[in-house]
């Protein structure tokens, strides 16, 4: 639910700050929806900063678990869809 990602990010940063600092190993992982439209830029912000820091990484990059809700919230607040509409444009 893409709604949560800036806390889950949040959380995710804090602990990869904690666990993956001078360690060539990533412990700490964030999973990118990639069914989200944005999903690309946000991912590579997401590198640069972690290269940045000097932190390991490990990234989860995932199609479409939530893509029904994720349109369907959109609806009832009647604003756009996050998502791409269909799991074919999230491949492409």
């Amino acid at each position: 639910m893409s709604h949560l990602n800036p806390a889950l990010t949040c959380l995710t940063w804090g602990l990869m700050w904690r666990h993956n600092r001078d360690t060539p190993r990533a412990w700490v992982w964030h999973t990118w929806q990639a069914y989200l439209r944005e999903a690309e830029s946000h991912l590579g912000a997401h590198l640069a900063q972690v290269g940045g820091a000097g932190l390991s990484c490990g990234v989860k990059l995932v199609r479409g678990a939530y893509l029904a809700q994720e349109q369907g919230r959109a609806r009832a607040r009647g604003g756009p869809a996050p998502t791409w509409d269909t799991p074919e444009q999230t491949s492409r």
